[in-house]
Protein backbone atom coordinates (compact mmCIF):
# COMPACT_ATOMS: atom_id res chain seq x y z
CA UNK A 1 0.00 0.00 0.00
CA UNK A 2 1.49 3.44 -1.09
CA UNK A 3 0.19 6.76 0.97
CA UNK A 4 0.82 10.42 0.32
CA UNK A 5 2.02 11.75 3.51
CA UNK A 6 2.56 14.77 2.02
CA UNK A 7 0.57 17.76 1.54
CA UNK A 8 -0.17 18.16 -2.36
CA UNK A 9 -1.35 15.27 -4.65
CA UNK A 10 0.52 13.61 -7.17
CA UNK A 11 -0.37 11.50 -10.20
CA UNK A 12 2.68 9.63 -11.09
CA UNK A 13 4.94 7.42 -8.70
CA UNK A 14 7.83 5.58 -8.78
CA UNK A 15 10.12 2.68 -7.53
CA UNK A 16 13.43 1.72 -7.46
CA UNK A 17 14.55 -1.55 -6.19
CA UNK A 18 18.11 -2.70 -4.30
CA UNK A 19 20.65 -3.53 -6.45
CA UNK A 20 19.67 -6.77 -8.53
CA UNK A 21 16.13 -6.02 -8.82
CA UNK A 22 14.21 -5.96 -12.25
CA UNK A 23 10.57 -5.90 -12.42
CA UNK A 24 8.67 -7.65 -15.00
CA UNK A 25 5.42 -5.51 -14.48
CA UNK A 26 3.88 -4.07 -12.26
CA UNK A 27 -0.62 -2.99 -11.21
CA UNK A 28 -2.44 -1.00 -8.76
CA UNK A 29 -6.01 -2.39 -6.58
CA UNK A 30 -8.16 0.58 -7.95
CA UNK A 31 -11.22 0.92 -10.44
CA UNK A 32 -8.83 1.01 -13.67
CA UNK A 33 -5.37 -0.24 -13.33
CA UNK A 34 -2.43 2.18 -13.68
CA UNK A 35 -0.28 2.32 -16.66
CA UNK A 36 3.29 0.78 -15.60
CA UNK A 37 6.35 1.08 -17.50
CA UNK A 38 9.34 -0.46 -16.23
CA UNK A 39 13.06 0.48 -17.45
CA UNK A 40 15.82 0.40 -16.52
CA UNK A 41 14.88 -3.21 -15.51
CA UNK A 42 15.07 -2.29 -11.67
CA UNK A 43 12.70 0.72 -11.74
CA UNK A 44 8.73 1.29 -12.58
CA UNK A 45 7.29 4.10 -13.07
CA UNK A 46 3.22 4.50 -12.84
CA UNK A 47 0.54 7.45 -13.48
CA UNK A 48 -1.34 8.81 -13.77
CA UNK A 49 -3.41 7.84 -10.93
CA UNK A 50 -6.45 10.08 -11.64
CA UNK A 51 -6.90 13.30 -13.55
CA UNK A 52 -6.90 14.88 -9.88
CA UNK A 53 -4.29 12.69 -8.62
CA UNK A 54 -3.69 11.43 -5.50
CA UNK A 55 -4.30 13.23 -2.46
CA UNK A 56 -2.78 14.00 0.73
CA UNK A 57 -4.47 10.81 3.08
CA UNK A 58 -5.02 9.02 0.34
CA UNK A 59 -3.74 5.26 -0.69
CA UNK A 60 -3.35 3.30 -3.57
CA UNK A 61 -2.41 -0.61 -3.50
CA UNK A 62 0.01 -1.52 -5.38
CA UNK A 63 1.20 -5.04 -6.77
CA UNK A 64 5.00 -5.08 -8.44
CA UNK A 65 5.52 -8.29 -10.25
CA UNK A 66 9.45 -9.39 -10.06
CA UNK A 67 11.82 -11.89 -11.88
CA UNK A 68 12.79 -12.73 -8.46
CA UNK A 69 12.26 -12.66 -4.63
CA UNK A 70 13.66 -9.65 -2.95
CA UNK A 71 14.30 -9.65 0.95
CA UNK A 72 11.32 -9.11 2.59
CA UNK A 73 11.61 -5.80 4.24
CA UNK A 74 14.17 -4.97 1.18
CA UNK A 75 13.66 -0.90 1.26
CA UNK A 76 12.84 0.46 -2.56
CA UNK A 77 13.11 4.15 -3.47
CA UNK A 78 10.03 5.56 -3.66
CA UNK A 79 9.19 8.91 -6.03
CA UNK A 80 6.47 11.19 -7.01
CA UNK A 81 5.33 13.61 -9.48
CA UNK A 82 2.33 15.73 -10.43
CA UNK A 83 3.37 15.66 -13.77
CA UNK A 84 5.26 12.45 -14.75
CA UNK A 85 7.99 14.70 -15.82
CA UNK A 86 11.78 13.69 -14.32
CA UNK A 87 13.48 14.08 -12.20
CA UNK A 88 10.26 12.52 -9.51
CA UNK A 89 10.63 14.39 -5.64
CA UNK A 90 12.15 11.40 -3.92
CA UNK A 91 10.28 10.97 -0.67
CA UNK A 92 10.16 8.01 2.28
CA UNK A 93 11.16 4.51 1.00
CA UNK A 94 8.61 1.92 0.48
CA UNK A 95 9.34 -1.13 2.28
CA UNK A 96 8.67 -4.47 0.52
CA UNK A 97 5.98 -6.77 2.27
CA UNK A 98 5.60 -9.59 0.51
CA UNK A 99 6.44 -13.28 1.02
CA UNK A 100 7.52 -12.22 4.99
CA UNK A 101 6.04 -15.09 6.01
CA UNK A 102 8.68 -17.99 5.94
CA UNK A 103 9.14 -20.56 3.60
CA UNK A 104 6.34 -23.09 4.10
CA UNK A 105 5.66 -27.18 2.00
CA UNK A 106 2.51 -27.13 0.53
CA UNK A 107 2.80 -30.62 -0.92
CA UNK A 108 5.15 -33.59 -0.57
CA UNK A 109 6.77 -35.30 -3.04
CA UNK A 110 4.33 -38.37 -4.03
CA UNK A 111 5.92 -41.72 -5.72
CA UNK A 112 3.98 -44.17 -7.96
CA UNK A 113 5.40 -46.62 -10.02
CA UNK A 114 6.47 -46.88 -13.54
CA UNK A 115 6.46 -49.92 -14.80
CA UNK A 116 7.55 -53.32 -12.69
CA UNK A 117 11.70 -51.47 -12.12
CA UNK A 118 11.33 -47.99 -11.50
CA UNK A 119 9.52 -45.51 -8.97
CA UNK A 120 8.92 -41.82 -10.29
CA UNK A 121 8.43 -38.62 -8.01
CA UNK A 122 6.39 -35.38 -8.22
CA UNK A 123 8.12 -32.75 -7.06
CA UNK A 124 7.56 -30.84 -3.55
CA UNK A 125 5.43 -27.85 -3.88
CA UNK A 126 6.92 -25.34 -1.66
CA UNK A 127 5.04 -21.55 -1.00
CA UNK A 128 7.90 -19.77 -2.11
CA UNK A 129 10.63 -20.96 -5.34
CA UNK A 130 14.01 -22.71 -3.52
CA UNK A 131 17.45 -21.79 -4.71
CA UNK A 132 17.68 -25.67 -4.71
CA UNK A 133 16.46 -28.41 -3.55
CA UNK A 134 18.29 -32.12 -2.99
CA UNK A 135 16.81 -35.42 -3.45
CA UNK A 136 17.95 -38.43 -1.79
CA UNK A 137 16.42 -41.65 -2.15
CA UNK A 138 15.94 -44.32 1.16
CA UNK A 139 15.28 -48.04 1.27
CA UNK A 140 12.73 -48.84 4.41
CA UNK A 141 12.30 -51.70 6.49
CA UNK A 142 12.00 -50.86 9.81
CA UNK A 143 14.15 -47.95 9.79
CA UNK A 144 14.94 -46.24 6.26
CA UNK A 145 18.78 -45.71 4.87
CA UNK A 146 19.51 -43.96 2.08
CA UNK A 147 20.30 -45.55 -1.22
CA UNK A 148 23.99 -44.48 -2.40
CA UNK A 149 23.80 -42.00 -5.29
CA UNK A 150 20.02 -41.95 -5.94
CA UNK A 151 19.48 -38.58 -6.31
CA UNK A 152 17.06 -37.70 -8.98
CA UNK A 153 13.42 -38.23 -9.40
CA UNK A 154 13.60 -41.40 -10.64
CA UNK A 155 14.71 -44.52 -9.07
CA UNK A 156 15.28 -47.96 -10.44
CA UNK A 157 14.11 -50.77 -7.97
CA UNK A 158 13.54 -54.16 -7.50
CA UNK A 159 10.38 -56.11 -6.25
CA UNK A 160 9.25 -55.97 -2.83
CA UNK A 161 11.17 -52.74 -1.68
CA UNK A 162 9.72 -50.27 -0.13
CA UNK A 163 10.90 -47.21 -0.39
CA UNK A 164 10.70 -43.08 -0.06
CA UNK A 165 12.27 -39.61 -1.02
CA UNK A 166 13.41 -37.21 0.93
CA UNK A 167 13.74 -33.53 -0.43
CA UNK A 168 15.53 -30.65 1.63
CA UNK A 169 15.07 -27.06 -0.35
CA UNK A 170 17.02 -24.11 0.18
CA UNK A 171 15.60 -20.97 -0.06
CA UNK A 172 17.85 -17.88 -0.95
CA UNK A 173 17.55 -16.56 2.51
CA UNK A 174 19.86 -19.86 3.24
CA UNK A 175 16.44 -22.01 5.16
CA UNK A 176 16.07 -25.18 4.94
CA UNK A 177 13.02 -27.12 4.72
CA UNK A 178 12.25 -31.23 4.10
CA UNK A 179 9.94 -33.04 2.72
CA UNK A 180 9.48 -36.91 3.07
CA UNK A 181 7.12 -38.37 1.08
CA UNK A 182 5.15 -41.54 2.17
CA UNK A 183 6.72 -45.24 1.74
CA UNK A 184 6.09 -47.13 -1.49
CA UNK A 185 6.24 -50.93 -1.50
CA UNK A 186 7.22 -52.32 -5.05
Amino acid sequence: MLQNTGTTSWSWFSLTGPPGTVFLGGATAIEQTVPCVVGPPEEIVCGPISAAGLAPGGMVSFVGTLHAAVGCGASFAFAISATGVQPFTPVAPATFAGSCEPPALVAPAKLRRAGTRAVVATAPVWSETPAEVAYRWQRCARTCSPIRGASTLRLSVQAGESVRLVAVATFPDGESLRSVSARLKT
